[in-house]
């Protein structure tokens, strides 16, 4: 018997996609006929792309969206959508699409756009576009050299001593701060901490003050100024965290090393600051950085 007949319509199969072979948006009966190793499925009688995921015409795939469920390994695995890595969430849906690091944040539209410190063509591309412009491919604050971006504000602030403006959000305090009457500015405001709080050495926060109350997260994620005063929030108030070693030192307005304890002559990379008590002088023998407070 003629092998013709089955050979001419395997090669009509091919051509039409019939052994999963078509492309998006091609016309389909069955999810088999589209190609679902790109993440493909028969929808309205229309190859589509899985629900939770979109199409990228560059790389002729589906791509899962960010929120959406995905898979850490495995070969016929489908990729999230650019600036997003599958990662662990933390709950019972185990590994999601998220956008990558802190210079992108997901939209409404569920892709990753480029925040502070991201790559940018227009400054459309950044989010929120109307707090940051495209300046040489990075999307910054409008005035980087006052300003700072607040992560959990999606939003530019003016840090501390710097003009601010009362009714212009563009020119609106970081948080824990007030936008002060200051003859000296040129707009008649300036930045200043709130009552209870402390700036920062590099002025570009504020923090609770000692002894005030405070909210725990980690040594370098509370409210208290860990990498500059030695402050950690401990039973709810900020603290030294070297205790007993180090006391507050109202004058200098940090921890400092009590007499006999470790000090530091400047500070080293990575360290928080180790001064000695008001009327102490650290002794330093044989080490760059480090001595005793006598």
């Amino acid at each position: 018997m003629s092998q013709f007949p089955f050979l001419l319509t395997l090669t009509f199969l091919l051509i039409n996609g019939a052994l999963g072979q078509l492309g998006h948006g091609e016309d389909c009966q069955l999810t088999p006929d589209c190609d679902t190793t790109i993440g493909l499925e028969c929808r309205d009688l229309k190859c589509t792309c899985i629900p939770d995921s979109i199409y990228d015409e560059v790389n002729s795939t589906c791509l899962i969206l960010t929120g959406a469920a995905c898979e850490d390994f495995g070969d016929d695995r489908l990729a999230c959508v650019s600036h997003a890595r599958c990662e662990y969430n933390g709950t019972a849906d185990g590994y999601t699409c998220q956008c990558s690091g802190s210079s992108y944040v997901q939209g409404p539209d569920r892709l990753c756009h480029p925040t502070e410190g991201g790559d940018c063509d227009l400054t459309t591309d950044c989010s929120p576009s109307d707090q940051l412009l495209c300046t040489f491919g990075k999307c910054q604050c409008q005035n980087p050299l006052n300003q700072r971006f607040d992560h959990d504000l999606m939003a530019c602030r003016i840090m501390v001593g710097f003009p601010c403006n009362p009714v212009d959000p563009i020119f609106r305090c970081d948080q824990n701060m007030t936008c002060n009457m200051d003859t000296g500015s040129p707009t008649g405001f300036s930045c200043e901490c709130g009552t209870g709080y402390l700036p920062s050495l590099d002025n570009e926060r504020c923090y609770t003050d000692h002894l005030q109350p405070c909210q725990p997260g980690g040594w370098m994620e509370d409210d208290c100024d860990y990498f500059h005063r030695g402050l950690y929030c401990r039973q709810g108030r900020c603290q030294c965290a070297q205790s007993p070693a180090q006391v507050w030192d109202e004058e200098q307005k940090t921890c400092a090393s009590v007499e006999g304890s470790k000090c530091s002559v400047m500070k080293a990379r990575d360290q928080t600051p180790l001064p000695c008590r008001t009327g102490l002088t650290c002794i330093v023998r044989g080490n760059q950085f480090f001595g005793i407070c006598r």
